[in-house]
């Protein structure tokens, strides 16, 4: 059920908008409140206002959208700030930043950075955002995932949610499947289904307001009998992490990163402040950058690759920031370099104890992302500088001997 709704939405999608060149294009695009549209319209813009009736599909490729008339068919929408205030015939279907849906609607699915469905949805309700607030009604089921969930609506289907927070001030009619670290009942949340919950600690709220069974799961690892320890789940997971981290970068060390590396580190010993102030300036200027080629919609791929390489090169850096606390420790402890297999353990170890560590662990952080950033194109540099210098040194060279 869940991954036909996934795959359905995305082959919606992306069957509609391979046609969106077609329509009306221009920076700004209006269909005035007097005007009747009597087929499917195609609008490609950056300010996108929709204020007239529209007798079919609607589909907008846009900055900032506002569709405000009724709209006789189902709406295909992809921008950075999405409003939908008008009454809509058949589906919702948005990817955006910040997506807003007042209308009601025959089924809305939601993808976003920001989520507020406010409006009357007759069937299903799919929505996928860091922050969701849905406080319609929803006719089918509803399917929720993402950060912060907070739903304040009724839903006569059951209702899916994973997430890392869950708060339910409204009513479900049917079963509620929940998946998050914490869940809270408010007092005016009813489920008058079962309600099957896996969370590390139990759901806040009192067991009269759900009417059927309560059935509580516990992440892994779960203890035989009825015993269950949170912070051995949190410990188990820093270990694998610690091994993984230490087993993928020796791979890495002995093959692909076996020429850079010793470069990289090699900054990040000698020019700490250099590397650190340059990639200060890279952890704030990149995200920006992609940011705003997102916020631009024509940048929109672009931007995404550019946050992903980013968050790449963000877990990345914690191999070089292992690599580098490992070498610093044994230099200081032994007086000489010490082999990536004996230092990358170490540094792994200290590493993954300094970062779990509440506020200290912020701080590392903090200070060895930037460092490891900078210090790659602290190492580039001095690199192209050396071999700009070696041809000229070379032709010095030939001609001394020549002389």
């Amino acid at each position: 059920m869940k991954k036909f709704w996934i795959i359905a939405f995305l082959f919606l999608l992306c069957s509609s908008f391979a046609f969106a060149f077609e329509g009306k294009m221009g920076v700004h695009c209006i269909i005035p409140k007097n005007q009747k549209v009597f087929s499917d319209r195609y609008i490609l813009g950056w300010n996108v206002d929709v204020q007239g009736e529209v007798n079919g599909n609607l589909f907008i490729l846009g900055g900032i959208v506002k569709v405000q008339g009724p709209v006789h068919g189902s709406v295909f929408l992809a921008g950075g700030d999405v409003d939908i205030d008008g009454p809509v015939d058949g589906d919702i279907n948005i990817i955006s930043l910040n997506a807003d849906s007042q209308s009601s609607c025959r089924a809305c699915r939601m993808l976003a950075l920001y989520a507020n469905q406010n409006g009357d949805s007759r069937n299903d309700l799919l929505a996928f955002a860091v922050l969701v607030d849905a406080n319609g009604n929803v006719g089918g089921d509803a399917l929720m995932g993402g950060g912060e969930m907070n739903f304040r609506g009724m839903c006569h289907g059951h209702f899916w949610c994973l997430a890392k927070e869950v708060s339910i001030e409204g009513t479900i009619q049917n079963d509620a499947d929940l998946k998050a670290d914490s869940i809270i009942l408010d007092p005016s949340a009813k489920i008058l289904g079962d309600l099957v919950y896996t969370s590390p600690q139990n759901f806040k709220g009192s067991k009269r307001q759900i009417l059927g069974k309560i059935i509580h799961h516990y992440p892994p690892p779960r203890v035989v009998g009825f015993f269950h320890f949170p912070w051995l789940y949190t410990l188990l997971h820093h270990v694998l992490s610690a091994v993984w981290l230490t087993v993928v970068g020796l791979f890495g060390l002995t093959t692909w990163l076996k020429k850079p590396m010793r470069p990289i580190l090699d900054a990040m010993l000698e020019y700490p402040w250099e590397s650190f102030g340059t990639g200060l300036v890279i952890c704030f200027a990149v995200p920006g950058i992609g940011i705003l080629l997102i916020v631009s919609i024509l940048g929109l791929p672009l931007g995404f690759i550019l946050l992903g390489l980013f968050a790449i090169g963000v877990y990345i850096t914690r191999l070089f920031a292992s690599l580098y606390i490992g070498e610093r420790l044994l230099q200081i402890l032994e007086h000489h370099r010490p082999p990536y297999w004996q230092s990358l353990p170490i540094g792994v170890a200290l590493f993954t104890v300094l970062t779990s560590i509440p506020f200290i662990g912020t701080i590392v952080s903090l200070i060895t992302i930037p460092l490891a950033f900078g210090a790659k194109f602290v190492a580039g540099r001095k690199y192209y500088k050396e071999t700009e210098a070696s041809p000229a040194n070379e032709k010095n060279g030939e001609s001394d001997a020549n002389a």
